[in-house]
């Protein structure tokens, strides 16, 4: 009995008539009766919508049951008690569903804080230039709904670091982040990544099963990179998931709720891909609800010397560099050119000159050296010549 009394569990046990037998604490507080007011009555006295009086009859147990209880929704286990095969009573456990929403939701912001976190805020883009301060007004617009997003792109503009700031400027800022490559899984893997699978769903599969990465980010944001590469099987279950709000592990027969936020990135024209069969159209228009276009490094070369300055500075403090800056004529080398690989081809262009010149004012020749313009045979002529 003072266990029972210590539970959080709603307990309530009855002897073999029906009778209430034991009313703990949990029971009282869930109920508003007191034990003493109940024990003694039979059960469907205190608990009109009981069934274990009927579970005294049955012999079987009910397990997961949904029922109502005066305001509030509780899941309720049944079991009789059988002594040397003969019925001496029944008991019955329930909690709170929202008792229950409030433990998930501890479970997965356990889950959350291994690493499904996001990082960037709009305050760490690097830019001043009209097109990306637009850009950046959009996507704080797009932060304060929930409707999903397909961001359009060339690689190397910060799809990524977008994303991020949307969902850290969000009402889910404090739900987990979660980002996954679409393309750099093979198609069963990514099924398996994105929608978990039941245990035994295939060879090697733990034994207790797999969480999917949309489970992993209920309350949050989900990141889907690269979505034009999915195969169609995958797109098919995608629209499922946007339609019903809800996911079923592969080889798994339960569905689960979810509540996630999608936004997609694809550095490919998702309509020209519907028009040419190799995009599910009823997908296309699920995601396309809010669209953001990142301009590329090209529209935007007015920004090229704040980012150089800002990649000199992380890239100095990242390799132990004393960087001594980068002349006028060498920024002008790199407002000429195009950047194909846009600003993560920008800051790799930075960090393989401090490198190299870190330790004095980096040169127009050795940018143009690096950018591929001159041949490393002509690096030893410009040295000579000052």
């Amino acid at each position: 009995r003072a266990i029972l009394s210590a539970v959080h569990s709603c307990v309530v046990a009855v002897d073999a008539a029906g009778i209430v037998t034991l009313f703990n604490p949990a029971a009282e507080k869930a109920t508003g009766l007191k034990a003493r007011e109940v024990i003694g009555r039979h059960v469907t006295e205190v608990i009109p919508n009981t069934r274990l009086h009927l579970v005294l009859e049955r012999r079987e147990p009910e397990l997961g049951q949904i029922q109502r209880l005066g305001r509030a929704t509780i899941i309720t286990n049944r079991l009789p008690v059988i002594v040397d095969g003969e019925v001496m009573g029944a008991v019955a456990s329930f909690e709170e569903i929202s008792r229950i929403q409030k433990l998930e939701e501890t479970i997965r912001h356990e889950l959350y804080a291994r690493g499904h976190i996001a990082k960037y805020t709009f305050d760490d883009i690097v830019g001043r230039s009209r097109a990306i301060r637009e850009t950046i007004r959009r996507a704080r617009s797009f932060a304060e709904v929930a409707s999903t997003i397909v961001i359009e792109a060339e690689t190397g503009t910060g799809k990524e670091m977008f994303a991020q700031a949307i969902h850290l400027a969000s009402p889910r800022k404090n739900g987990p982040f979660v980002a996954v490559n679409c393309a750099a899984l093979p198609e069963t893997l990514l099924e398996s990544e994105l929608f978990g699978y039941a245990p035994g769903a295939f060879t090697g599969a733990k034994q207790g099963g797999k969480p999917g990465l949309f489970e992993l980010a209920h309350g949050g944001t989900i990141f889907l990179d690269e979505i034009a590469e999915t195969s169609v099987a995958v797109q098919a279950r995608l629209l499922r998931v946007l339609q019903e709000k809800e996911v079923m592990r592969v080889g798994g027969h339960k569905v689960i709720p979810i509540d996630v936020r999608i936004v997609t990135a694809t550095n490919r024209k998702l309509a020209d891909l519907v028009a040419q069969g190799r995009f599910r159209e009823d997908l296309y228009y699920r995601l396309d609800v809010l669209n953001l276009r990142i301009p590329p490094l090209r529209e935007r070369k007015e920004d090229i010397p704040l980012l150089v300055e800002h990649f000199l500075r992380l890239a100095a403090s990242r390799l132990n560099k004393t960087v001594k800056g980068v002349s006028d004529e060498a920024i002008e080398v790199m407002m000429e050119y195009d950047w194909p690989g846009n600003v993560r081809q920008l800051e790799n262009t930075v960090e393989q000159l401090v490198v190299l010149n870190g330790d004095h004012v980096i040169q127009a020749w050795e940018v143009e050296e690096v950018l591929g313009r001159i041949p490393h045979t002509r690096r030893a002529v410009q040295e000579a010549s000052g």
